[in-house]
């Protein structure tokens, strides 16, 4: 897991959360929550700007973006959009 992507953050237009560890991976999608454990994993790829998991059964796309503080999350053939790092206060 790339240390770029880790953290929590909040989605842009859907205000739903998407919360990344080095354990799992967490998020809500049409009052669906997901709960990805790095045991799950077939395989990954990464690069300079873009990080992307494969399961057995999906695919999840993380892009940087222009802004250091926002990612563009792709889950599947679903692109939920920008979501924000929440600072830690």
């Amino acid at each position: 897991m790339p240390e770029w992507l880790k953290g929590e953050y909040e989605g842009v237009h859907t205000g739903e959360y998407l919360r990344i560890s080095s354990q799992n991976i967490e998020f809500k999608v049409d009052n669906q929550e997901y709960l990805y454990n790095y045991s799950l994993i077939v395989s990954e790829t990464e690069d300079e700007n873009h990080y992307t998991i494969t399961t057995e059964s999906d695919i999840l796309i993380f892009n940087k973006t222009t802004l250091d503080e926002e990612i563009n999350f792709q889950f599947n053939e679903l692109n939920l959009g920008w979501f924000k790092h929440k600072k830690i206060e």
